[in-house]
Formats: structure tokens, C-alpha cells, sequence
């Protein structure tokens, strides 16, 4: 049976001709909701471990990795909607390389993403990050995206304002807070140096301890509970708790002003 040009979908002919005449620009209607991927920023810097890296964006996720080479490998994507262009390109490397600011010193690199939103601007930047495992990771800073951190040790501190935080095998002192989301944290073998200090305003907070975890725990959800599979000497739940696991070296403040806060044993 023939098939006249009448009856193809649209995406289809869009693809056809992609295939046929893939370095053209096709200027075409926007297509409401579509968003446009675009070729990665790619760059190696040396940092020895122990070094500090800092990230500014405004919209996107953050992924971060430990590996064990004495460098940072950034990978940056970027996200283009209709918004941000009059019409979108049919082929993905003909899309402009976001650019990032990329600053450093000896043992401090500073990530910082374009402006967003304006002109031929990116309607998000995506991070993927591979650093030492043994790392500062200062001011990891987002306003719209999730972040995913995982197999470190060092020092944490980060400020979201919307998505969640995801910590994953991680041994350190923890400094964060979250406007609008959850936050989910594995923190192992904590020494009597490490502070964890978590706030969310509106969101969940669970966080796993090894069953022979020594901390001082301080938790309060308002508008919420507080639940513990440790022994803090007191019913659960409840809105508020203060309790010492073991000796009580090490400092876990936790605050969810609307949300809840569950701290369980992990493996």
C-alpha cells in the first residue's frame, strides 16, 4: 500500500530530514514543551586530594563522584527549550556549547554556570563531576535541580533551593540546606571532627548511621515527626527529640520546619 507525504506524522518527517540533510539548520515552529540537547563541555583540571571545589548554578542537576585520580573531570550539558530560541536545531552539534566559567588556583577549583534564560542561553546546565575522593566541596550551590553526591570523604556544604540531595557513601562533616525538597544522606564512619547540620524547610529528611554510630542527635520537625531506629531513651515519634547514641562524640542537628525526619540504621 503507498503511503503519500500527507499521511506521515510530523516527528517523522522532522527525522526524515535530519537523516537527509543532517548540517542543516532548520528554522522550524517551536513545538510546545520540546527541549533540545546540545553537545557537553568537557575539561580535565589536576587537583590533588584534599583540594576544594565549588559550583555555582542556577538550574540543572549536579552529579559528584569520588574516583582515584588527583584530577576533576567536568561534564556540562546543556538544556535548551523553546523559550530560549526562536526555533530549535535539528542536529544536536550545531547547538552552541554552554560556557562555563572555570576558575582555579592551586588546590581550589571554582566551577560557575552562563547566565540563563536570555538570548541564546540555556534553559538548564546539567553537571557530571568526577573528583578525588578524598575532597572539600564548598558552596555547592543550585537553585532549580537535584544533586546527587557520592563516594567522598571531606567536607560538604551545600545550598539548594528546589530538588533533592542525595548523599551516597560519604564519611565527613555535612553542612546543608534545602528550601523545597527531600534530602536522603549515608554518613559512615563519622570522627569526633565531623558535624552534621541538615535543614530543610520543606521536605523529608532521612539519614542512615552504621548500627555503632557515636553521635549527639538533635532533631526537630514542627509540623512533623521525628522517628529513630536507635534507642534515644525517649518514644518515637515525636516532633522534637535531643538523645545521645553511644557516648554522643559527634554533633547531627536535623530540621525539617514542614516535613518529617527518620533516622535509620544503615548497613
Amino acid at each position: 500500500m503507498k503511503t503519500s507525504a500527507t499521511n506521515l506524522s510530523w516527528p517523522v518527517l522532522v527525522l526524515a530530514l535530519a537523516v537527509f540533510f543532517p548540517s542543516c539548520v532548520l528554522n522550524l515552529v517551536d513545538y510546545p514543551g520540546l527541549t533540545v540537547p546540545r553537545n557537553a563541555f568537557h575539561e580535565t583540571l589536576s587537583l590533588e586530594p584534599g583540594g576544594t571545589v565549588q559550583i555555582e548554578n542556577t538550574e540543572g542537576d549536579i552529579e559528584i563522584r569520588g574516583w582515584v585520580r588527583a584530577a576533576v573531570e567536568i561534564t556540562a550539558e546543556a538544556e535548551y527549550s523553546p523559550s530560549s530560541r526562536p526555533g530549535f536545531y535539528a542536529s544536536a552539534w550545531n547547538l552552541p556549547r554552554p560556557r562555563i566559567q572555570v576558575d582555579r588556583l592551586e588546590d581550589f577549583i571554582k566551577i560557575k554556570s552562563p547566565t540563563i534564560g536570555k538570548g541564546e542561553s540555556p534553559a538548564a546546565i546539567h553537571y557530571i563531576l568526577n573528583v578525588p575522593k578524598s575532597v572539600n566541596l564548598k558552596d555547592i550551590r543550585n537553585k532549580l535541580g537535584d544533586i546527587t553526591i557520592a563516594d567522598v570523604f571531606g567536607k560538604i556544604a551545600v545550598d539548594l533551593g528546589e530538588g533533592s540531595l542525595r548523599i551516597e557513601n560519604f564519611s565527613g562533616s555535612l553542612d546543608a540546606s534545602v528550601d523545597l525538597g527531600g534530602v536522603e544522606a549515608d554518613l559512615l564512619d563519622l570522627r569526633e571532627e565531623d558535624e552534621i547540620r541538615i535543614v530543610v524547610h520543606r521536605g523529608d529528611i532521612t539519614i542512615y548511621l552504621q548500627p555503632d554510630a557515636d553521635a549527639r542527635l538533635e532533631a526537630s520537625a514542627p509540623e512533623g515527626t521525628v522517628d529513630s531506629e536507635f534507642d534515644l531513651g525517649q518514644a518515637m515519634p515525636v516532633n522534637k527529640v535531643s538523645g545521645v547514641i553511644r557516648t554522643g562524640k559527634i554533633p547531627i542537628i536535623l530540621s525539617a520546619l514542614s516535613g518529617n525526619i527518620a533516622v535509620k540504621k544503615g548497613d
